[in-house]
């Protein structure tokens, strides 16, 4: 008799048999070893040897030797991890630039040097196309998964992950646009001479410095005149199909916003709730640039027609960003709690509004410089 569930028995002739599972064939089924010894203990520890040298020969088989191998088996993990936008990203930059240069490299022969020289030639190949190559943040994206894919390699892998040190491009000082008081001035001139959804929505954001995605997305239920506050909970972002089930090669998705810190709350002042209560449909929801309940508009749309009405404005080198820039300078301007304006900013930490926003304004400076007091 066989001891319960260990395949184990004695044979006719006196020996022990055991039976162990020494691999798979391509469906799947298993197949099986045998092992033979004179007594149940000597064939239990036979079988259990050669079952678990068996296991890390299958462990070892399924190890991506290749570095095109090792990104696919950490994307497919991220898949679920990411928000649908993310995951595209690290998509595209992992088929596009990683897996042409490096995907047939072993992955243990990867190695600080050979990552340097790939990150100077993504750099170099971005200075030389005219039409707008690789930058720095790209470049520095796509370093962050190398990173990410060798340190799970580390967890999964440990004897086959190189040791590696990530040099990071460092990115330029980039000036931030931010429309002058002037320029300011007669944008909102234009928008409330004969005021309709989309021109209140650009209204909207400069003062309450809400993202592209953001005021596309926002519903009027979003709205709580009651508390005088407006509540961020998703966005609008137009996205590559890369599974191909959408008629296009992209499709719109609605989703949280940006981040953690991009869920929130902000406060309206009173002028703004006067603005905008005349719009407010009688049912007080839908959408709010559109004010239908399953029509809204799409970014790029209303990115466009932001465009058109700078042009006729005379306002020129400014992207839809720039409101929300505009609005943090012209807070800080006014002495702003920065904490407050933080939240507001929907910025993960004090941090990054101190970083991009005090010291943007000329005029600030000045009037700062102005506080200094001559001593005779």
């Amino acid at each position: 008799m066989p001891r319960k569930g260990e395949n184990i028995y004695k044979r006719k002739d006196g020996r022990w048999e055991g039976r162990y599972i020494k691999g798979h064939d391509p469906s799947g089924r298993a197949r099986y070893g045998y092992v033979y010894g004179k007594s149940y203990r000597e064939v239990k520890e036979k079988r259990g040897q050669l079952g678990n040298q068996q296991t890390v020969m299958e462990k070892q088989s399924q190890i991506p030797v290749q570095i095109d191998q090792l990104l696919m088996e950490w994307l497919v993990l991220h898949k679920d991890k990411n928000k649908p936008s993310t995951y595209v990203k690290y998509y595209n930059l992992i088929h596009r630039h990683i897996i042409p240069e490096l995907g047939s490299l072993p992955v243990t022969r990867l190695t600080t040097g050979i990552l340097q020289q790939f990150t100077r030639e993504k750099l170099e190949q971005g200075r030389l196309d005219h039409r707008g190559g690789l930058s720095e943040k790209t470049v520095r994206d796509i370093l962050c998964i190398v990173r990410a894919a060798v340190s799970f390699a580390c967890k999964e892998y440990p004897s086959m992950a190189p040791t590696l040190q990530v040099i990071y491009p460092r990115e330029p000082v980039r000036e931030i646009r931010v429309l002058s008081r002037e320029e300011q001035k007669t944008l909102e001139s234009f928008l409330l001479a004969n005021p309709d959804l989309s021109k209140l929505g650009i209204y909207f954001c400069l003062y309450t410095g809400l993202r592209l995605g953001e005021i596309c997305a926002l519903r009027w239920e979003d709205i709580l005149f009651s508390d005088g506050v407006v509540q961020v909970r998703r966005t609008i972002q137009r996205i590559q199909d890369i599974d191909g089930k959408e008629k296009g090669k992209t499709k719109v998705i609605i989703s949280q916003p940006k981040s953690r810190s991009s869920f929130r709350e902000i406060p309206l002042p009173e002028f703004l709730i006067q603005r905008v209560t005349p719009f407010r449909p009688s049912i007080g929801t839908g959408y709010f640039l559109t004010a239908q309940e399953d029509q809204f508009m799409e970014p790029r749309t209303y990115q466009n027609r932001f465009r058109s009405y700078l042009q006729q404005c005379g306002i020129k080198g400014a992207n839809f960003h720039a409101l929300r820039h505009t609005f943090a300078t012209r807070c800080v301007e006014a002495d702003f709690e920065m904490k407050s304006l933080s939240e507001i900013l929907g910025h993960a930490n004090v941090n990054i509004t101190l970083s991009r926003y005090v010291h943007s304004s000329r005029s600030l400076k000045r009037a700062n410089m102005n506080k200094l007091i001559r001593y005779n």
